[in-house]
């Protein structure tokens, strides 16, 4: 079962992707811890290397993650950077995909990269 009380804190709304926190937050100011526990977690480098660009320390938006970001850009027509995250998205779905399909990530690790898939394809999609 999830926890879902802290969710409920902060405002943020959405699936929270296998449990890992990865969640679709509403807006600036809302981040939770989810970089760092997706590090203690990984143990593949080429995937700590994608959580680490993926979720940026200082991020001010939602999770802190490029799918709260892609989400935020769509929601409200104003991009977090000069540059936005819509093309970040794109590239870090298909390094997630190419990733995952050499088959060699452990259990836990794949299921962190498919959660990590997943929340970016939704963002990308609308959702």
């Amino acid at each position: 079962m999830h926890d879902t009380s802290a969710r409920r804190r902060s405002g943020a709304r959405g699936n929270d992707c296998s449990g890992l926190g990865i969640s679709e937050a509403t807006g600036i100011g809302e981040r939770t811890s989810v970089r760092a526990r997706l590090l203690d977690s990984v143990t593949d480098v080429r995937l700590a290397n994608i959580v680490r660009d993926l979720f940026r320390e200082g991020a001010a938006v939602g999770d802190g993650g490029t799918a709260d970001a892609i989400r935020y850009e769509r929601r409200t027509g104003q991009l977090v950077r000069l540059r936005g995250h819509t093309e970040k998205g794109r590239n870090y779905l298909a390094a997630l995909r190419r990733l995952l399909a050499r088959g060699d990530l452990i259990l836990e690790d794949r299921t962190i990269a498919e959660s990590l898939l997943n929340d970016l394809q939704k963002a990308l999609d609308g959702h």
